[in-house]
């Protein structure tokens, strides 16, 4: 769940109907509501032509649907997890072509400014976290090198010349740099949180044992405990 995005996932059409009335069964005791029209299914197995039954929510039937949008990405009926990333170059595309409309008189600089800034965004959305294929990196290098040929009005055979004047990152370049950083934070948080988690348990302990040697010194003071007690309790630590 996302804000007010939930995703449920089954391995089954039954299970899936069983957390579909989970949810709207304690949505109804919440006193939430779902809207019907933006529910959809989508099946991602070797039968995904196949819709098999129907299910609903709050007795409407929710539609199986070819491709389903999530958190901005397109997610495509297929007998694997499969993305469509269609959507990132028409993004691309139009939010280049809107600025180079406008400002096409400006320098290069400025213009190729304004591209990483505005229009590269679309190209690089979430993609730390996708397993791409040798095509779909060259579509993705594509759309860009297409940009910057019609920015420097120069041909492909002469990008190499802007990307060493320019200091540019290819998109695979940039994209293999993008993965390798998550990854590493992501491993860099895992080791903080075992780190955390060993020192909060040397912090307990080390909490448990000042409080017991103050307790016993404090009965030793007090004469309830004698040092023959106290003494195998500090051989024991």
């Amino acid at each position: 769940m996302y804000a007010d995005d939930l995703l449920l996932m089954s391995g089954s059409l039954h299970d899936l109907q069983l957390m579909i009335d989970i949810v709207a069964l304690r949505s109804k005791k919440l006193d939430l509501v779902f809207n019907t029209n933006k529910c959809q299914v989508i099946r991602i197995d070797s039968k995904f032509n196949e819709t098999g039954c129907t299910l609903h929510v709050s007795g409407t039937v929710i539609n199986f649907v070819t491709q389903l949008k999530y958190l901005g990405w397109f997610i495509i009926s297929a007998k694997s997890f499969k993305i469509s990333f269609h959507h990132l170059w028409a993004r691309f595309y139009e939010c280049f072509n809107s600025v180079y409309v406008k400002s096409h008189n400006f320098t290069e600089p400025v213009l190729l400014r304004l591209v990483n800034t505005y229009c590269k965004p679309y190209l690089l959305y979430g993609v730390e976290v996708v397993n791409w294929t040798a095509s779909e990196l060259c579509r993705m290098n594509y759309a860009y090198n297409s940009a910057l040929c019609r920015l420097h009005k120069i041909s492909f055979n002469s990008l190499d010349v802007i990307y060493g004047y320019s200091n540019l990152r290819s998109i695979d370049a940039e994209i293999e740099l993008r993965t390798r950083t998550f990854f590493k934070s992501v491993g860099e948080n895992r080791q903080l949180d075992c780190t955390s988690h060993v020192f909060s348990v040397r912090r307990v302990t080390c909490v448990f044992f000042l409080c017991f040697y103050l307790l016993c010194f404090y009965l030793l003071s007090c004469k309830l405990l004698s040092l023959s007690v106290l003494v195998p309790c500090l051989l024991v630590k």
